[in-house]
């Protein structure tokens, strides 16, 4: 979790390139609080896209369960659900 918080502060601003065009986005990252034994959202987005991309990190002993939701349509709410749904299913022995 340690490695992944560094990339994403370190990487905050990148290029997406997609059919051709390159695009800025930006990743800002925040506490999960509640969610296994350490969770970020990670959200995705660019002023030249819809919406925005919502990776969400969780690790409950030494596993970690991640999901990405891209629908453009909401606000990540979809990935936070289905990886609070993981770790609720993960051993706390882990």
């Amino acid at each position: 979790m340690a490695n992944l918080k560094q990339a994403i502060t370190k990487c905050h601003t990148f290029t997406i390139t997609q059919g051709g065009q390159s695009y800025t986005a930006t990743i800002t990252p925040k506490p999960l609080p509640g969610v296994g034994d350490e969770a970020l959202e990670a959200v995705i987005t660019s002023p030249s896209f819809t919406g925005g991309s919502t990776l969400v990190a969780a690790r409950v002993g030494n596993i970690v369960a991640t999901t990405y939701d891209n629908d453009q349509n909401n606000t990540g709410t979809a990935g936070v659900a289905l990886t609070k749904a993981l770790v609720k299913n993960v051993p706390a022995t882990h």
